[in-house]
């Protein structure tokens, strides 16, 4: 169960990495 909540965070935050690299410009 622990490693789910780290795998879902680590995934969040790989979103939020990619979100943030797509606004800033190239």
């Amino acid at each position: 169960l622990r490693d789910q909540i780290k795998i879902k965070k680590y995934k969040e935050q790989s979103q939020q990495n990619i979100t943030t690299e797509q606004t800033l410009p190239g």
